[in-house]
């Protein structure tokens, strides 16, 4: 059904994948996707405009680093996130502004609507204002086109190259990760294949939340690497992952 994201107020598909747990489901083409449950749904929507910008700025993020659709409810939690996205630096949020460009054209020269009021979460900032800043820092640097203020962004040339190498830079992020993972399996288990362990466990020693370690081991799982053991996430090296 269509309701208001409640994270960007823009209107979003949100359904209830899981009823009796009073789960909802969003996906929005500014915050992408995420899940919350009723609990904590007031606690969002009477949140400032500022936090509410930066916890979309996490959710594009996962979505930008193909991590599972984090589900938002921790208020500790998600303190941390707010924090840490108010905290990116300028050639931070460059970047997530190229990469959004860069993913949503089809072919150099394409335009990408922009509407500054609704879309400057992808910029990591609090406010359009500072949103619009980071679009100029675009155009000094020769990455945008000029056109006009708030209708829609044109990458040029060196725009689309910085765009392909930083979607480079992510999946050779993701791929970094899981190969530490698997490393730190094998380490533990000594090439054991009986040796049962913890995925939970082994992503938090690697410093990996808990959705990035869930997609590590569904991902390892998919390949033949590793198999799971029980729901509960205990798994083991298998002859391939070796």
């Amino acid at each position: 059904m269509k309701e208001e994201c409640i994270l960007c107020k823009k209107i979003a598909e949100v359904g209830r994948p899981n009823a009796k747990k009073g789960e909802f489901y969003v996906e929005c083409d500014i915050c992408k996707n995420y899940s919350y449950d009723h609990f904590f749904k007031s606690a969002y929507i009477s949140m400032t405009e500022d936090k509410r910008a930066m916890i979309s700025a996490y959710t594009r993020e996962c979505y930008e680093l193909e991590i599972e659709p984090p589900k938002l409810g921790d208020p500790d939690h998600l303190r941390e996130k707010r924090e840490e996205y108010k905290n990116k630096t300028n050639d931070e949020k460059l970047d997530n502004l190229i990469l959004y460009l860069k993913k949503n054209s089809k072919r150099f020269g394409d335009s990408i609507p922009w509407d500054e009021k609704k879309d400057y979460p992808i910029t990591y900032s609090p406010n359009h204002q500072e949103a619009a800043e980071i679009v100029h820092q675009a155009f000094k640097q020769g990455l945008k086109e000029e056109g006009a203020r708030g209708v829609a962004l044109k990458l040029t040339w060196e725009g689309w190259k910085r765009g392909e190498y930083l979607e480079k830079r992510n999946k050779m992020k993701i791929e970094e990760k899981r190969q530490q993972f698997l490393q730190k399996l094998y380490e533990l288990t000594e090439s054991n294949e009986n040796d049962i362990r913890d995925m939970w466990e082994i992503g938090k020693s690697l410093g990996f939340p808990n959705n990035l370690t869930n997609r590590i081991g569904q991902y390892l799982e998919g390949e033949g690497l590793i198999v799971f053991r029980t729901e509960q996430g205990e798994i083991s090296i298998k002859h391939e992952g070796e």
